[in-house]
Order: C-alpha cells, then sequence, then structure tokens
C-alpha cells in the first residue's frame, strides 16, 4: 500500500512508487497464512482481508478545483474533508499541506479578487461497493521502508528526508473506497459563489440526467456586443452547455460513453478500484500508531534532523524556469523601487516602472529560463552563476509567450523589445566592485555561483545570437541583421540614464550600448541621442525570486479592505464546511 506526497513542480499529488505499508499476516483469517506458493488444492489463499463495511449506495458529487492542487487532489479522489483542511504540522520545517485551500494557482489563472480565475468543475457519479479501513494496528511496513526509516536515523540529513518522501510518500490515506465512477469536468470561469452554487447545480442535474436517461442533452450559447458613445465598446459573450462526457474509473471502462451499459459491470468485484481516499495522516504518524515497538520514536529521527549549509545562490528549480522580478538599482521618481515592467496589450517596450496598485498580479514578473551553454562544457545547473546563458518571457501570458529580445531604432539606437521568438539569448553577469585594475563586467565569466543579493546586470552577446536583430535603420518596416556594430566585447549592455536631461527626459527607457569598459559608478559617453552626447551607466537589478503561489497571499502585500474581504471569506467557507454538495 502506498502512500502520497506533493510535488510542488508540476502542482499535482502523486502516489509514491514504493509501498509503505502491507496488511498485517493473518489479519482476520481463522487460519495461519500460507508459507508456500500462496495455494491450497490450486485456490489461492489470502495473507490477509482487511476491515471492511459495505458501501453500495450511490451518489452524485461536485467539486470545484481553483488551482492545480486542488484539481489534482480531486482526480485522485480524495475526499472534499481531506481538500478543505490542511495538515500543518511537519518534521524540520517540511510540512505537508494535504489541501490548498481557496488559493488560485499563480501558474496558470489570475487572482480570484479580479474575477478571471478559471476553474474546473469536476463532477462524478459514484458507485461505491466496500470500504476498506486501514488502520494502523492492522498494517505493518514493508522490509524496504523499514530500512530507510533506519537510514535516516542514522543521518538525520534533510535530504535523504526529501529524498524519502518521493519514495514512499508524505501522507498515507487510511480509508479507502472500492467500486466505479464515472467522472466528467467542466470549466468555469465566474467568480461569484451565487453563480458557482447554480453552475454546480445544473452540472448536477445535468449528470444525473445523462445516466439515467438515453435521451442527449444538449447545449446552447448566445453572445452580445454593445456599442457606446465615443470610443467605449462592450462586448459580453455567454455560452453554456449540458453536454455531458464521461471518463470511467472501475467496471469496463470501455462503455463509459453509454452509462447505462457501463453501471452493471461495477457489480463485478474484479472491476473495483479506488473511488474515493479518506482519513489522511502523516505517514511518520500511522508508522508510531502500528504498534511496532523498532518505531515509537521514528518520528525523533524526523524532527531532530540536520538541514543542510543554507546557500544564498539562486536556485533553477527542476522545470528550468525561475519566476522572478527584477527589482533595479536605479530610483527614477518619488524614490520608489522600480522594476523591469512591460505591458503587452500596450506598443511600448519594457522599461523601468515603479509598482503601481493597478498591475495584474502577473505584471512585472517574468520567467527566467536558463540554457546549455556548450563553448564551457556545462551541463544542466542547479544555480544560477556568472555568465549564465537565460532567455526572458513575461510570466504574464505563459500560454503565447512574449519573450525579451532587441530591435535598432531608426535613430540607430539599441533598445530592448518583446517578440514572440524565444531565440534570442541573454547573459546574466555580476556587476563586480570598480576598481583600477579590472573592468565591471569581466571579459570572460566567473561562472561562480549568484546571490540573491548581488547587483547584475544583462548583456547581449553577439555569439549567442547568431541570428541577429531586428534592424530599423533605414528601413521603417524593419529587417533581420545579422551584422553587429564593431566592438571588442561584442556585446550589448543594458544600460540607463543617470540624470534626467533634454535629450532623455524619460528616465524609464532603457538602452543598449557597446559593453567595452562601463564602470557602474563612471559616466563614459558612449551613444548619441538627437545629436547630443549622453552619458550613461549600466542598469544594475537583482533578481527577486518569487514561487508564483504564497508570495501573492503575503498578508502585507495588502490593504485593509483586502485582509477583511479575505478574513471574511474564510469565515463564510468554514461555516459552511462538511455541509458538502452531495445530495
Amino acid at each position: 500500500m502506498h502512500g502520497w506526497y506533493t510535488d510542488t513542480t508540476n502542482n499535482q499529488y502523486k502516489m509514491a512508487p514504493k509501498p509503505a505499508f502491507a496488511l498485517r499476516p493473518g489479519l482476520n483469517l481463522e487460519y495461519a497464512p500460507s508459507r508456500g506458493n500462496g495455494s491450497v488444492s490450486g485456490i489461492p489463499v489470502a495473507d490477509a482481508i482487511p476491515n471492511y463495511g459495505v458501501t453500495d449506495g450511490s451518489k452524485i458529487d461536485v467539486v470545484i478545483a481553483e488551482s492545480d492542487m486542488r484539481n489534482s487532489l480531486v482526480r485522485n479522489n480524495f475526499e472534499k474533508s481531506s481538500m478543505d483542511s490542511k495538515i500543518a504540522m511537519g518534521y524540520s520545517g517540511l510540512g505537508v499541506a494535504i489541501g490548498t485551500g481557496t488559493s488560485s494557482d499563480a501558474q496558470n489563472s489570475q487572482s480570484s479578487e479580479r474575477n478571471r480565475s478559471a476553474k474546473r468543475m469536476v463532477g462524478k457519479y459514484m458507485l461505491p461497493r466496500v470500504t476498506l479501513y486501514l488502520n494502523a494496528d492492522d498494517l505493518v511496513p514493508t522490509r524496504e521502508f523499514a530500512e530507510n526509516i533506519e537510514h535516516i536515523r542514522k543521518t538525520k540529513d534533510v535530504a535523504e528526508i526529501r529524498k524519502f518522501h518521493r519514495k514512499f510518500g508524505q501522507f498515507f490515506c487510511h480509508e479507502v473506497t472500492l467500486g466505479g465512477m464515472l467522472v466528467s469536468t467542466k470549466t468555469l470561469t465566474d467568480d461569484e459563489m451565487v453563480e458557482q452554487d447554480k453552475n454546480r447545480d445544473m452540472f448536477k442535474h445535468a449528470i444525473g440526467l445523462t445516466v439515467s436517461s438515453p435521451v442527449e442533452v444538449g447545449g446552447d450559447s448566445e453572445s452580445e456586443t454593445t456599442r457606446g458613445s465615443g470610443r467605449d465598446l462592450s462586448r459580453g459573450y455567454k455560452a453554456s452547455g449540458n453536454d455531458v462526457v464521461f471518463e470511467a474509473v472501475g467496471g469496463n471502462t470501455i462503455l463509459a460513453s453509454n452509462p447505462g451499459q457501463w453501471c452493471p459491470t461495477v457489480g463485478n468485484h474484479v472491476n473495483w478500484r479506488v473511488i474515493e481516499r479518506a482519513e489522511s495522516r502523516l505517514i511518520i504518524d500511522s508508522l508510531v500508531d502500528v504498534g511496532d515497538p523498532r518505531f515509537t520514536n521514528a518520528a525523533d529521527a524526523f524532527s531532530g534532523a540536520t538541514p543542510g549549509p543554507a546557500t544564498k545562490g539562486i536556485g533553477i528549480p527542476k522545470l528550468n524556469k525561475i519566476l522572478a522580478q527584477l527589482h533595479f538599482k536605479m530610483k527614477i521618481t518619488s524614490e520608489m523601487t522600480h522594476y523591469l515592467y512591460h505591458d503587452i496589450p500596450n506598443p511600448i517596450g519594457p522599461r523601468a516602472a515603479p509598482y503601481r496598485s493597478s498591475w495584474e498580479s502577473k505584471d512585472g514578473i517574468w520567467v527566467i529560463a536558463p540554457t546549455f551553454d556548450t563553448r564551457y562544457g556545462l551541463s544542466r545547473q542547479s544555480q544560477l552563476v556568472d555568465g549564465s546563458t537565460v532567455t526572458i518571457s513575461s510570466a504574464r501570458s505563459p500560454q503565447s509567450p512574449w519573450f525579451l529580445s532587441v530591435l535598432r531604432t531608426n535613430a540607430g539606437l539599441f533598445m530592448p523589445c518583446m517578440t514572440t521568438s524565444e531565440q534570442f539569448v541573454w547573459r546574466v553577469r555580476e556587476v563586480l566592485r570598480p576598481s583600477s585594475s579590472k573592468t565591471t563586467v569581466g571579459e570572460r565569466p566567473s561562472r561562480q555561483p549568484l546571490k540573491h543579493d548581488a547587483w547584475l546586470c544583462l548583456t547581449f552577446d553577439y555569439d549567442d545570437n547568431p541570428r541577429g536583430f531586428r534592424d530599423f535603420k533605414d528601413d521603417d518596416r524593419g529587417s533581420r541583421n545579422v551584422e553587429f556594430p564593431d566592438g571588442e566585447s561584442r556585446r550589448l549592455v543594458l544600460v540607463e540614464a543617470p540624470n534626467k536631461s533634454d535629450s532623455w527626459e524619460d528616465r524609464g527607457v532603457l538602452f543598449l550600448c557597446n559593453g567595452d569598459d562601463l564602470r557602474p559608478d563612471s559616466s563614459p559617453r558612449v551613444m548619441t541621442l538627437d545629436d547630443v552626447e549622453i552619458s550613461v551607466r549600466i542598469a544594475q537589478f537583482r533578481i527577486d525570486v518569487r514561487d508564483g503561489m504564497d508570495d501573492d497571499y503575503d498578508i502585507l502585500e495588502m490593504i485593509g479592505d483586502d485582509i477583511k474581504a479575505q478574513y471574511e471569506a474564510q469565515q463564510k467557507k468554514m461555516r459552511s464546511k462538511g455541509q458538502g454538495v452531495s445530495d
């Protein structure tokens, strides 16, 4: 019997690959289990029979999944009480969250306050047959599970604990229901609770009607466009449908498209599958309750584990994508912190801008994806280093990403721009303290790990970008140019204006200039703007890594009204908790 663990990389709950427990031999048997070939006169002999109860009442259940984590729980058939709760405890700072509450996953949806979150409504027509009660004192740990516990006792290493959880799971379900189930999924975009309840009831009715009636249930849609005065234009579109398409769990799955014929196939116990999991507990607590004296103090090995050496480096997740904001050192107006920002619908290039309350949750957030630099013989790295080659895209539109690129204007100046091509590569370089002996950005990267508090800059190296750049000089339409300007460094560096001038009034506008001999505290003449020589300096920034989920709910990021609204929503949910949506 397997445990479950949280895969934060993919925002899913997954079954552990190794079994953690088995039924205690001889459980509920009037005879000793066979130690031979497991059969008597050709009839298989069971080693144990779990405690069980007959549960044969059909029901229709509808659950709204607001995030990938919650959807994973629903699709893996966890009971709603497990999804709506959290196990807040953990060992060595390794907490285990069995539910995700009401938070929207920041990787693929807008925050619910903006009424733009896409939610999945998962409907289940369940035919339970029997419920198995896997009490802790009815279980024994597998040999490999016990050996790994002993290994952690000896090492007391947090890294080994993480490997243990990936192998055997973080929590274990002590109650499972077997039978058959039809599953259908519908996507909601309306965030109003009243509408959710209405849609949920309609969806439940559609499921019941589909199962009980051979008549196909149709759908309808309508669209409406209203034009106002001046340039105001509002569009509304409403589409609804009651077509129900099922996936089958258990029974004869070939008949999933015909519920009437599928239902009788659940009667055969050979076709029973797990359709619900409940009573989730930390797997270590389950082990302690087994009653084996060897594991009475097993939890101590986890709570006393020593974390590995702390690092200030910028780690690279397994998906090879760093979600971050670029925090500039300069402060242009009102001493406010500036970030690299780009408004995709607005035809203006990326710029340095202070945070505004009108920004959406993904504004100013970028996806930094490291690439492999074969010239240095490097494979995949666990941390960003000085000279890491990366692509940088806006996190605002992950389905059709826009990447940071370079163009040359009709005035002959290089500027950052946005493009749909991911072939443009940047280098993340550390800005060193100025000295008389070396330039700020070394000719060759040191390949040393970059720290979170290090000041960095972006360079656009010619050798990394054989595709060239979009060139509008003497060409109003713009064409691809693979001939870069002359320069010893063979790179462009992202720069800013140290002071406001008549030629450079908007200091939020960024340029790129030749990367020869630039120092952060010096301002050599490096370009001409409107026939006027201007001084520039390296645009220094720090990479502020965000995980895309909990940062959106940090309490200090919210204004008072938002905190009060969230508190009231939580209280409302607590009052309605346990009522469910099942009939």
